[in-house]
């Protein structure tokens, strides 16, 4: 809005532009805001087009700030001190927001946790950890010989597939872990997993992580499939129900556990 007035009073050539700028920065913010997926993954692919458009605003608006004070300040001294303190806003700007958050002490984390989630992220860390210990050989017997067993995560939560990843390099475990929560369609995500030893798979639930909500139709095809065997099915506090599938003979999965 201070850009298209300094327009209309010093140049109006540039309301034009400014209306581009302006398109362009409702647009970015426009395409997360009304996405289905929320994440913070999707929003910041869009934080460059507001740190651009914001210094293009910034720039014409000094600009035509200093075209008013050269009008309206006849004195040469006077405009330079003028012209410098407005090129020193941002940094002045910048300076308070670091001393106002950093300065009282410790910063808050941009995402934290409840006591709940916490609790389901520990305790199915554990159990996922313990499982693949305990059927390591059996994982690795079932993979192809010289590949690493694959073990695939419909979702980065409540276990997180780089935890686990960093677990088997300090066991000295081969494992192949791959976070499959990409996937655009429900298919694509079903043959992801299909073709790991194990599958991870989390239930549907509210989130703003990456990838669709689309957890509760993988676990019906997972149980639907003949050659998926299903290991475990963990109930928890924020979480309906992870389960844990492991590939193997067809018919496998008829006398699987199930908790649901």
């Amino acid at each position: 809005m201070a850009r298209l007035c300094l327009a209309a009073l010093n140049d109006r050539r540039d309301v034009g532009t400014a209306c581009t700028v302006l398109a362009a920065g409702l647009i970015a913010y426009a395409i997360p805001t009304l996405s289905n997926v929320k994440s913070y993954f999707l929003g910041a692919m869009f934080y460059g087009v507001f740190i651009v458009t914001m210094t293009l605003n910034f720039g014409a608006v000094v600009a035509g700030l200093e075209a008013v004070i050269s009008r309206l300040m006849p004195r040469p001294p006077l405009q330079h001190w003028l012209s410098s303190g407005l090129h020193l806003v941002p940094l002045a700007a910048v300076l308070s927001l670091f001393l106002a958050t950093c300065f009282p002490g410790r910063v808050a984390l941009p995402t934290a946790f409840t006591p709940d989630q916490i609790q389901d992220v520990r305790t199915a860390m554990a159990k996922v950890w313990s499982l693949l210990q305990e059927r390591s050989q059996g994982v690795e017997a079932s993979a192809r010989p010289g590949k690493a067993p694959v073990v695939s995560f419909s979702s980065p939560y409540p276990v997180t597939p780089t935890t686990i990843q960093l677990y088997a390099l300090q066991a000295g475990a081969r494992l192949d872990v791959r976070g499959e929560f990409f996937n655009r369609t429900l298919d694509a995500a079903e043959k992801a997993l299909l073709a790991s030893d194990l599958a991870i798979v989390t239930s549907s639930m509210p989130h703003n992580l990456p990838g669709p909500r689309m957890g509760d139709e993988l676990i019906g095809r997972m149980d639907a499939n003949p050659g998926m065997c299903l290991v475990d099915s963990l109930p928890l506090l924020t979480v309906r129900v992870i389960r844990i599938y492991r590939r193997g003979d067809p018919g496998c999965g008829t006398s699987a556990p199930d908790s649901r």
